[in-house]
């Protein structure tokens, strides 16, 4: 829970005076001064909001990603501590994890955070926090400072579904705070994987089993969540000579119709490595249109909702339908449909070779 009077106090500042009294007439039975200033209602209304609607606050100020919200995602294994054993367990963590002294201050150093949030029946949350201390040569004063600079990593436990997701697009600070909970909590995370057991020569013909797996996620995984509008962006893994990922825009409305494309993924046995699509999730009078990326690459997926105008509460229930998604079709199951999957990869051969009827 939210329990620091500052973060509460800062939120609340961030908010229009005519949302303050909105607040106060939801949490506060008292008569409202209609003169009182936005630091009075702020001094006023703090005290009063319920610890279950803080973090609410809180979260709807502070955690709106500005045009993307990625994460890593991951599962875990053994028993989930419980808050009580989680309080021990982190202050256990915080006096062992520190700056180390045997680096000189000259040298680069770093330590690792944890915030503990909230817990709930089926969902815990934290901020992980990756500190990075270095020397940096200050000009007009003349004399080296030592400068910090933070990474900060919203953390969700689903305890229902054992799964842990990281929001960060930084493959690098995902797997510090991974290893940071690890070492925490005492259990294992893993981080999801792509499970390519049972393809075969003759399923994936000339194409990567790497690739095969991602055609038969996008195409046929994704369908019990909703209907994808096309794949309009992708990245293949590094090409020979490069340290760069190649970043292909799809010519056309889908990834079958391009050409070039076809033909890396064909000739030249590029991995798709990450897609970008639109999406039309749910189903009915519900239907929902977003823009996803999906990320697979170095025994890692990462998963993106491009923000638009979803509230943080929307986007937390997608994250955990999606996840959940491509947990069983990525990383539990084989194929979901190798005929429709071996279809579609016979489209992209005649794309390449330009056998296309």
């Amino acid at each position: 829970m939210i329990n620091d009077d500052l973060t509460i106090k800062y939120a609340l500042s961030k908010s229009p005076v005519n949302d303050l009294k909105q607040l106060t007439r939801r949490f506060n039975s008292g008569p409202i001064d209609p003169k009182a200033l936005k630091t009075q209602l702020i001094e006023e209304l703090a005290p009063v909001i319920p610890d279950e609607y803080k973090e609410e606050i809180v979260s709807s100020v502070f955690y709106k990603p500005s045009y993307r919200q990625l994460a890593f995602l991951s599962n875990y294994i053994d028993e989930f501590p419980s808050e009580d054993e989680l309080s021990n367990l982190l202050f256990e963590f915080a006096g062992s994890s520190d700056y180390d002294e045997a680096i000189p201050s000259y040298k680069p150093n770093e330590k690792d955070g944890i915030e503990f949030k909230s817990y709930n029946n089926n969902e815990v949350s934290f901020i992980y926090i990756y500190y990075k201390r270095y020397p940096d040569y200050d000009i007009e004063s003349m004399e080296t400072i030592l400068r910090v600079k933070r990474s900060i990593v919203r953390v969700v436990f689903n305890l229902n579904k054992k799964s842990a997701t990281f929001f960060s697009g930084d493959k690098d600070i995902f797997n510090k705070a991974m290893n940071a909970f690890n070492k925490a909590l005492n259990i294992k995370i893993l981080p999801l994987d792509i499970n390519t057991t049972g393809i075969t020569n003759a399923t994936s013909g000339s194409f990567s089993f790497h690739t095969v797996k991602v055609i038969d996620f996008i195409y046929n995984g994704l369908k019990g969540l909703g209907a994808h509008g096309g794949i309009r962006e992708i990245k293949l893994d590094t090409p020979p000579g490069s340290k760069e990922k190649q970043k292909v825009k799809v010519q056309g409305n889908d990834l079958l119709e391009d050409k070039s494309i076809c033909e890396y993924l064909l000739i030249h046995k590029r991995d798709l490595i990450e897609v970008k699509l639109s999406f039309l999730y749910g189903g009915g009078v519900n239907k929902v249109r977003m823009n996803l990326t999906i990320g697979f690459q170095d025994n890692r997926i990462k998963f993106g909702i491009n923000k638009d105008n979803f509230t943080i509460a929307e986007l937390n229930k997608y994250f955990v339908d999606f996840q959940e998604k491509i947990n069983d079709s990525m990383s539990i199951r084989g194929l979901i449909s190798e005929e429709n999957t071996k279809l579609i990869l016979d489209k992209i051969r005649d794309k390449a070779l330009g056998t296309t009827k």
